[in-house]
């Protein structure tokens, strides 16, 4: 019977791709998101036997009591963001900016961090669905929120993959990727939202010596191939 040793083996996997995304989220969005997610893992240890085996285990608590006191500390590429939008907006002051990120989490921090500087008017941009206690937008406020970015009362969005395609957003004169995408179909369609009637420009944010790196290099790969087909 190799049930039991099978379900043993795919628990452990399990556990170990839910290790390697708590490194992800540390290495490539920060310790605001990466509580985020510890704190779902204890909030919430029935909802995968990988998260009940992960909050049994002693270095858990370590990992989240260390994430707690370095709560305060930004990941680097915060500081990147900000200043390269402050410079657009210093520039010029009618640039319409569009952030995009892979979690709702990242986004929210980014936009409290963003909306600190001066003469930058912020808002989060996410889909209708809600998950958990993050609470969706519904269409109503979508089009709400497009309509105020397009009258210029807002200049930048931080949003997640519901601005890639399919929406009546403006054209931009910026877009900066908080993190590469492996998926050149996605790459193209967020680089799409500038460049359309003016000039524009994208920005990717790599963290070195991360799964970033590899994920931009698979995605300049399969842009290359889309090409050369």
């Amino acid at each position: 019977d190799m049930r039991g040793p099978l379900y043993t083996a795919l628990v452990k996997q399990a556990t170990s791709l839910t290790l390697f995304h708590v490194r992800e989220l540390l290495e490539t969005q920060g310790i605001s998101t990466l509580l985020s997610f510890l704190d779902k893992i204890s909030r919430n240890p029935d909802e995968k036997t990988s998260y009940r085996r992960l909050k049994q285990d002693p270095s858990f608590m370590s990992i989240l009591k260390k994430a707690e006191e370095l709560r305060q500390e930004d990941h680097p590429k915060v500081k990147e963001l900000v200043g390269i939008v402050r410079k657009q907006v210093e520039g010029a002051s009618s640039s319409k900016v569009l952030v995009f990120t892979q979690y709702r989490d990242t986004a929210s921090h980014l936009v409290e961090k963003l909306s600190n500087v001066p003469n930058l008017r912020v808002a989060r941009f996410v889909g209708q669905t809600s998950k958990e206690e993050d609470i969706g937008l519904s269409q109503k406020e979508q089009a709400q929120i497009l309509s105020e970015y397009r009258d210029g009362n807002l200049n930048v969005l931080v949003a997640t993959c519901i601005a890639e395609e399919g929406l009546d957003i403006p054209d931009v004169d910026l877009v900066v990727f908080y993190e590469p995408i492996p998926s050149e179909i996605r790459y193209i369609q967020r680089k799409g939202r500038t460049g359309r009637r003016r000039v524009g420009k994208a920005i990717v944010l790599l963290a070195e010596d991360t799964v970033d790196v590899a994920y931009q290099m698979a995605s300049l790969r399969r842009v290359e191939k889309m090409r050369r087909t």
